[in-house]
């Protein structure tokens, strides 16, 4: 039997959590690697809960605009090819957008990451 909706939450928390620890973790490979599958998985099973797919690829969003390192480097790329609706892709370009906007400032590279990605989700 699954649990998909406490998977969702599960992931969400990590998502939420892993930057905290960032810092104390040596190997930076191996973080970059977690961070890309945590992604992966948490979009794969948010897929399978209602309404949980936008949550989870917004924090994804949230977490690349924070990250620094890279550590969340794959996650406009893994927005482009999850298998979105549409109503859900709009959603999704609408806050890569507003963070671009909010980003424009302190991190120019990412702000045009950020509006890229809307571009390609519409």
């Amino acid at each position: 039997m699954s649990y998909p909706a406490e998977g969702v939450s599960v992931l969400r928390y990590f998502v939420k959590t892993i930057p905290q620890v960032f810092d104390r973790i040596a190997d930076e490979e191996q973080l970059g690697l977690f961070c890309r599958e945590l992604a992966e998985v948490a979009l794969v099973l948010a897929s399978r809960v209602a309404g949980a797919v936008r949550e989870v690829a917004e924090e994804l969003l949230v977490a690349y605009v924070a990250d620094d390192y890279g550590r969340f480097a794959d996650v406009p790329e893994l927005l482009v090819e999850a298998e979105l609706s549409g109503d859900v892709r709009r959603e999704v370009a609408a806050t890569a957008e507003a963070l671009a906007v909010r980003v424009t400032r302190t991190n120019r590279h990412k702000s045009q990451e950020l509006g890229s990605l809307a571009a390609r989700l519409r």
